[in-house]
């Protein structure tokens, strides 16, 4: 909560203003103060607090009772009306007993300079520019004051419609013989020049510069009384050495199919990004790969497909399903599908799948056609890339073309094999041929992961059915009933968001959703394939605690000893919620929690683990206080368990299509799509977690 920071504040409790009243309070201590006769670098002081980021818990009193946190991330480069700055997110949750409502969260991103000088900030409802520098004394000692500077806030970036000001002052109060309270006083003003809002932000300031956080006192002015009091928690404040950054713009320049890229990671938090683009005018389209170094930025869009010019609408003419995995050394492969449908009958239609290799030495190569007839038509594909640099693709492939009904074409899924310094093996079919599901009017769909000496399993579905089929000695083994065909009444229970993860021994968990046996509710189910044994029995994940409360959207991750841990979005007795129910693989599946706060609309949750067993979880909420989706997160750690959530998303924008990715080591990028305030839409951002 250091200096330029008090609007995040102001934010956060602005959803207050229909609380109860309650008490009073302050931040005086049991004894009096001691007037130091010490200097102090308030200048050094709350830049290197820039600079150190912290982590602060605090206890609410005064008008509302309860708790509050506020991270202030480690600064990162940035761009600010247009010059290369430094930025900083300050993130604030509280969570209240006796008002409404009783969790809320805001961010504040503030920008500095190169000396970690204030230059403005951006809230979700203001843009905030100093427009004279301010002043902050290099050095003060008990019982000076002075005016540090006056922040404009306009409506948005524009800076068009001016709503307020705010104006920071400062006031050195005593505290003991070695210390000394710097007291940044800041007062806001609405566009009327009226008086809304007093706070007082305390630290303790040492000798050395040190700065630690004592209390938060804000007082609401003219159209409410409210009055609220954070006193920092003993020893609260600390360093941030870990945790999430701040959220930068990966590209700004062409169009992205958002709903259409993937993310990865290596061993050590390198990162990459397979996504397909389009131009409008000339109409153009191409699959583009983005690389970042572990901490460092995003690099420029590189070409891995070929760019199409085309003068038909994108679904007809376009590249699809982009895909891309990473070894642990850095290497890396991507997929992705050149689909052509611009012939007058869909008998014409011709769809091909395509892989391209990534050395970390000689870049990329060039892309090799992987299909089992190349005159075919290709629909879905999956890519698994083992941490020695072994791949498997895995796709769907029609097999039978009927002269006249696509109805009665037949499809296959078909698999291959690249070997490091050997290269790819060719097309092994590994289903029978299959028609278009009446009920479903699904294809053939599967995903595939392997186990530490390599052999892969596919599982995969029919549309109605869910099989398992595992690979060993080089040979292809029958497919094995995951969970059987449902009847239901009414509907056509279709097996949706299923996904497998395989641990270094063998062993593997599927999940998936569909209805149950009623035809009413929405499951998340699970079966646990024990190796030389085989499938164990079905489980139902999501009916422990809400019966009648549809569960969507599984994800799975799992270690390499078997711990695994599965999401998914269900009713938590009084909204939506974030549900994470986590398998030991000694103990089996534990009871099932909510890892998010409640809302409205909660959906898309990410899972990854590092190789200690450590996960981060990611997800898109809705937040009634900003009336937009965010980006929110939470980590376990294997020691303590889940943490606290916390939104990682800038608050400019409403998001869509999460992604992560979560290093061997415990690093992790998260990746969303984000329609800006003020900026073009949807383009993508990226935040990054350090363990």
């Amino acid at each position: 909560m250091k200096f330029a920071h008090s609007g995040s504040v102001l934010v956060a409790v602005s959803a207050l203003l229909g609380c109860a009243g309650g008490g009073g309070g302050n931040s005086g201590g049991a004894s009096g103060p001691v007037t130091s006769t010490l200097s102090f670098p308030l200048q050094t002081g709350l830049a290197n607090s820039v600079k150190n980021g912290s982590s602060v818990n605090f206890t609410v009193s005064g008008d509302c009772n309860g708790t509050a946190s506020i991270i202030d991330a480690l600064p990162a480069s940035a761009t600010f009306e247009g010059n290369a700055v430094q930025s900083a997110l300050t993130t604030i949750t509280l969570n209240l007993t006796n008002c409404v409502p009783l969790v809320s969260s805001s961010a504040t991103t503030n920008y500095y300079d190169a000396s970690f000088l204030p230059l403005g900030s951006i809230t979700n409802s203001s843009y905030g520019l100093f427009l004279t520098p301010p002043s902050i004394p290099t050095s003060v000692k008990v019982g000076y004051t002075g005016t540090i500077g006056s922040q404009t806030l306009y409506l948005d970036r524009g800076k068009t419609v001016q709503v307020g000001t705010s104006v920071t002052s400062y006031v050195v109060e005593p505290d003991t013989i070695n210390s000394a309270i710097i007291n940044l006083v800041t007062k806001s003003y609405d566009s009327n020049t009226v008086l809304t809002l007093t706070e007082q932000d305390r630290y303790r300031i040492l000798a050395d510069g040190t700065m630690t956080a004592v209390s938060s006192d804000i007082q609401y002015s003219n159209s409410s009384t409210v009055h609220l009091l954070l006193t920092a928690a003993t020893s609260a404040t600390s360093p941030i050495l870990g945790g999430w950054g701040v959220p930068s713009l990966v590209s700004n320049d062409l169009i992205f199919s958002v709903s259409d890229m993937q993310l990865a990671g290596d061993g050590v938090g390198n990162m990459f990004l397979a996504a397909r683009w389009g131009t409008i005018s000339p109409s153009k389209v191409g699959v583009a790969v983005f690389q970042k170094p572990l901490g460092l930025g995003w690099g420029a869009q590189f070409e891995i497909s070929p760019i199409k010019t085309i003068s038909v609408p994108p679904y007809v003419s376009n590249f699809i399903k982009p895909q891309i995995r990473a070894d642990s050394a850095g290497n890396a492969v991507a997929t992705w599908i050149d689909m052509d449908n611009s012939s007058l009958s869909d008998r014409g239609f011709l769809s091909n799948l395509y892989v391209q290799n990534y050395d970390k030495v000689n870049g990329w190569s060039l892309p090799i056609l992987m299909q089992s007839d190349p005159t075919e038509y290709v629909i879905s594909d999956n890519l698994t890339v083992q941490a020695d640099g072994t791949a498997w693709v895995v796709w769907t492939e029609r097999t039978y073309k009927d002269p006249f009904f696509s109805v009665l074409d037949k499809f296959a899924l078909f698999a291959a094999k690249y070997t490091p310094l050997v290269g790819w093996g060719a097309a092994e079919k590994v289903t029978a041929d299959y028609a278009i599901t009446p009920l479903s009017e699904s294809y053939p769909d599967g995903r595939i992961t392997t186990d530490n000496n390599g052999n892969p399993t596919i599982l995969w579905t029919d549309g109605l059915t869910l099989y398992a089929t595992r690979r060993t000695a080089g040979v292809w083994g029958s497919s094995d009933v995951v969970v059987a065909f449902l009847s239901t009444p009414g509907v056509a229970n279709v097996i949706n968001d299923f996904d497998i993860a395989v641990d270094g021994s063998g062993n593997a968990i599927a999940v998936w959703q569909r209805w149950d046996s009623t035809g009413l509710i929405k499951t998340v189910y699970s079966n646990r394939y024990v190796a030389n044994t085989g499938w164990t029995g079905v489980t139902a994940m999501s009916n422990l605690f809400f019966q009648n409360a549809d569960a969507v959207s599984p994800k799975l991750a799992m270690d390499s000893s078997g711990n695994a841990f599965l999401l998914w979005s269900q009713y938590d007795g009084f909204l939506l919620a974030i549900w994470s129910a986590r398998f030991d693989h000694i103990l089996g599946w534990q009871t099932p929690a909510t890892i998010s706060s409640s809302s409205q609309l909660v959906e898309s949750p990410q899972i990854g683990v590092d190789k200690l067993g450590n996960a981060v979880a990611i997800w898109s909420q809705y937040d009634a206080f900003f009336n937009k989706t965010l980006i929110r997160a939470c980590r376990y750690d294997s020691n303590t368990g889940w943490g606290k959530d916390r939104f990682i998303s800038n608050g400019n924008g409403v998001v869509h299509y999460p992604q992560l990715a979560v290093s061997e080591d415990g690093h992790a990028t998260a990746l969303w799509a984000q329609d800006d305030v003020g900026n073009e839409s949807n383009k993508m951002w990226s935040n990054d977690f350090a363990p």
